[in-house]
């Protein structure tokens, strides 16, 4: 599967099991560092063949990054458990969703784990890959929807919140003016705002808040 793939899966991992944004991100790092053994593609193709999916998708690697992520963490102990599913959750993606197998104790043994011996290629790249990708997005969708949160936030936080804003607030709220459709929550007095009553969506801030500030 995909590096998006990978990550929004792992996303949807940490936002079911840590509270912090901080730790939430060290999750999904976890979740998609594996495919650090496929940087021989810019380099050499016969490299990137022979190593994609050995040491990077081994659970030697796995358990040093779950360690490291939870000595990064607030939340040591939960963030390396959420860690090791979220690299768990990319293996088990890579077989049910590549043809590709993968060496889960690579170097100790090169035993292999492929989910081609069970699906055909157009079942794995036609239907299992589109399957996951859409129900992971109609996951988000309901997480954006419930907890006003996007995978953004692993980038920044005030984009997660203009995205949140600018697709989730018109459905759940209306301004607090004039009643009309909301776009924003104005950092400033907390107020839903439609844009006819936004100073600025970018900074979050309401005509009210913002005329105050200009005064002073």
């Amino acid at each position: 599967m995909s590096p998006l793939v990978h990550g929004l899966l792992a996303w949807l991992l940490a936002i079911m099991l840590i509270k912090n944004v901080s730790d939430r991100r060290l999750v999904v790092i976890a979740g998609v560092v594996l495919d650090i053994d496929g940087i021989f593609i810019l380099f050499n193709n016969d490299l990137f063949y022979k190593y994609h999916h050995t040491f990077g998708h081994s659970y030697i690697f796995g358990i040093l990054i779950a360690i490291t992520a939870g000595i990064l963490a607030k939340d040591k102990k939960k963030v390396f458990f959420a860690a090791l599913g979220a690299f768990t959750l990319h293996l088990i993606a890579d077989i049910v969703g590549s043809n590709w197998a993968i060496t889960p104790l690579y170097p100790i043994t090169k035993y292999e784990i492929t989910g081609s011996i069970y699906f055909s290629n157009f079942t794995i790249y036609n239907v299992i890959n589109p399957v996951v990708f859409l129900l992971s997005i109609l996951a988000i969708i309901t997480i954006m929807y419930k907890k006003e949160l996007s995978p953004l936030e692993f980038i920044s936080e005030k984009l997660d919140k203009r995205m949140v804003g600018l697709y989730i607030y018109p459905f759940k709220y209306k301004c607090e003016t004039c009643r009309k459709r909301a776009f924003i929550e104005c950092n400033i007095c907390g107020k839903k705002a439609c844009s006819n009553h936004t100073k600025s969506i970018l900074k979050s801030k309401c005509k009210l808040c913002a005329g105050t500030q200009e005064k002073k």
